[in-house]
């Protein structure tokens, strides 16, 4: 996962095996946020601010994002429907947990 700096919004390209995957990008929104992930035509659905979305790739789920509430810290449980987007569902995770909560209160996945 490598940040793009010269960007006004939080922008992460996210590469595997030295190949770049897709990149995450948020977009400017007023009352909830919007990400966009390109060089994949998957898609975020849900409600962000309550951890609980999917990534979908129009047809097909390939994850499923829920926070655990009664954990120490933050904790979230993800359920990827294939084994081979394993690596790629963590990352684009782990860029939406950076960017919604690192300012807030230095939130790991």
């Amino acid at each position: 996962i490598e940040q793009k700096l010269m960007s006004l919004l939080p922008r992460y390209e996210i590469s595997i095996g030295g190949k770049t995957v897709c990149e995450v990008t948020k977009k400017v929104t007023f009352f909830k946020p919007k990400f966009v992930i390109s060089g994949l035509n998957w898609e975020i659905d849900g409600d962000l601010w309550r951890d609980e979305f999917q990534l979908t790739d129009g047809e097909n789920v390939r994850m499923s994002v829920s926070k655990k509430w009664l954990s120490w810290g933050d904790s979230y449980h993800l359920e990827i429907a294939n084994e081979e987007d394993v690596l790629i569902c963590t990352a684009i995770a782990i860029v939406l947990d950076m960017v919604l909560y690192n300012d807030e209160n230095e939130s790991i996945l």
